[in-house]
């Protein structure tokens, strides 16, 4: 068949099944709607400016008991040591090197707080310590803010509280004092950024067991998020503890007077075990008597993923679980 013949057959075909099968198809050429008008991009919502750098790192004792919770600005740190002072509750020293405008309730130093300070060269904020903090701070001449003795103007009390768990301050307090006594800040806190080479085990839930007192760190797909005997571990604004990075490592102790205090050895090397992004590396910590913590696994140097670190210090590895 010539292809001109072929092509008027297929035609009159299709013209024909149009017209025998109108439902499944145009039966004409639409006439060509005019564009709708494009919509306005949504609004972004307003985003938070990152608050200002202070340009080195302050150090201050943070209370834990239950009287001084929900505490603030804990949230806000760039690191953060937990361990036990005297009885079964801890105490945080946390390192800040951005503006917070409340951090507290404050507490009094002990020497295992004051030795990391002093690695980093950080001026520290505190009210009172055991004798043999406050010995330390006098014979090394660093540079100490100290409620009770030296830096009262620093701090204020919240009238709505109990004493002595009342006692706040702020980064631009702190600021002011470190200026007009002529300190300089503290050294960033080394946290090694990257990836690691290779998977760890998965860790949805670290529970930490100190006598009476626990904490926990649940994985909810983006961040561990924090909880203290079972409560959701949230500051005075609402805002609930959370991170990415936590280092668990034990360190011996022991009860060197009548009042319960502490010695806690924070220099040689232990086990320890390392939380990131929902993930477990073993391994183990060291500290000379002048340095920061190292973390090392069998892959090497731990890494650690962006925001701040948590580092939880216990007597016994008893006193961590993980599921």
């Amino acid at each position: 068949m010539p292809p001109s013949t072929f092509a008027r057959l297929a035609a009159t075909a299709a013209v024909g099944l149009l017209i025998v099968l109108p439902g499944c198809g145009p039966t004409a050429a639409p006439k060509q709607a005019p564009e709708p008008a494009p919509s306005p991009a949504p609004a972004r919502p307003p985003t938070t400016p990152a608050p200002p750098p202070l340009g080195g790192t302050l150090a201050v004792m943070i209370d834990n008991l239950q009287q001084a919770r929900p505490q603030a600005g804990v949230d806000q740190a760039a690191a953060v040591v937990e361990a036990l002072a005297e009885g079964p509750i801890t105490r945080f020293e946390v390192f800040v090197d951005h503006k917070v405008a409340k951090i507290g309730p404050v507490r009094s130093l002990r020497p295992y707080f004051a030795t990391l300070a002093e690695s980093l060269g950080a001026p520290t904020a505190h009210a009172g310590g055991s004798p043999d903090a406050l010995n330390m701070v006098r014979r090394g001449g660093w540079p100490d803010l100290d409620q009770i003795y030296n830096a009262g103007s620093a701090f204020w009390r919240d009238p709505h509280r109990q004493a002595p768990h009342n006692l706040y301050t702020s980064t631009d307090k702190l600021m002011a004092a470190v200026q007009a006594k002529g300190y300089s800040l503290g050294e960033p806190v080394p946290i090694p950024r990257g990836e690691m080479m290779e998977s760890g085990t998965p860790a949805k839930a670290v529970q930490l067991h100190w006598y009476d007192y626990s904490a926990s760190w649940t994985w909810n797909g983006s961040q561990y998020v924090r909880s203290e005997n079972g409560t959701p571990h949230v500051m005075d604004d609402g805002t609930r503890i959370e991170s990415q990075n936590i280092a668990v490592m034990v360190a011996p102790d022991r009860i060197i007077d009548q009042a319960g205090r502490r010695q806690i050895t924070l220099t040689g090397s232990g086990q320890g075990w390392f939380f990131r992004s929902g993930q477990m590396f073993e391994g183990t910590w060291s500290r000379t008597s002048t340095g920061w913590f190292q973390f090392s696994t069998a892959q090497g140097p731990m890494k650690w993923a962006e925001g701040p670190l948590w580092i939880e210090i216990i007597s016994r590895p008893s006193w961590l679980s993980v599921s």
